[in-house]
């Protein structure tokens, strides 16, 4: 693990980072969704042979139909510094394992240490899986060689905007906002590259749907896909 000194700042920011990349154990899967083993952070996002694995990217939205947006902090080992929806991780074994239910138990524990929300807001049914995106990007900001590759459920949760405490984690967060979709919309068409490449895949493809629904007060339904954005073999 001697390449985790090539993060940038050897402060407790960086020390913590370092730390969940090699303690945390995500769920290595295949492009059917079906469990093959684990793998620590650091090894399953190494561009030169990363392992797909299962991930969650969390739309908060509110009364007023507003997104919850995260800018990730600079010490985030991949993507720092863009823009994204309310908050993206992995469910972890041994205790997340079990499909969505493993994935809303790993939502309420991810808002709670990225955002602070507290873990009593929210259920695990609060969290409607919408769909499932499976991409690969590699990151090329860091100089650390890492690349996301992942299966990402999409899990949307509605909310009064004064039920929610956000007390962003530095180390994870270094900014929150919320947006209207018209106003997300434009400001992807002026600077697309200040958002995340997963985020990007929402805002292009998914979101203007599922923020519908919520403005119509509809249920989120799975549509039961596994939408593939991965490049495409020559």
């Amino acid at each position: 693990m001697s390449d985790l000194k090539l993060c940038r700042a050897m402060d407790r920011y960086n020390d913590e980072q370092r730390r969940f990349m090699i303690e945390d154990q995500v769920i290595v899967i295949n492009e059917v969704d079906e469990p093959l083993s684990s793998s620590t952070k650091w090894d399953a996002h190494q561009v030169s042979n990363p392992s797909l694995h299962r991930a969650f990217s969390i739309l908060l939205i509110d009364e007023n139909n507003e997104l919850l947006l995260q800018k990730r902090a600079c010490f985030k080992p991949t993507f720092p510094n863009l823009w994204t929806n309310t908050c993206c991780s992995h469910p972890l074994t041994p205790n997340e394992v079990n499909g969505l239910q493993g994935v809303q138990d790993a939502c309420i524990r991810k808002l709670y240490h990225e955002l602070g929300v507290p873990t009593e807001t929210f259920s695990p049914a609060d969290f409607k899986l919408s769909t499932k995106v499976l991409y690969m990007s590699p990151d090329e900001t860091t100089g650390l060689n890492l690349c996301e590759y992942e299966l990402d459920y999409i899990v949307v949760c509605r909310c009064t905007r004064s039920e929610v405490t956000v007390e962003s984690n530095d180390n994870e967060v270094s900014d929150v906002r919320w947006i209207t979709l018209a106003d997300l919309v434009q400001e992807f068409t002026d600077v697309p590259e200040t958002f995340t490449p997963w985020f990007s895949i929402l805002v292009e493809h998914f979101l203007e749907d599922i923020m519908d629904k919520c403005k119509n007060s509809l249920d989120i339904v799975n549509d039961g896909v596994i939408h593939n954005f991965l490049p495409k073999k020559e």
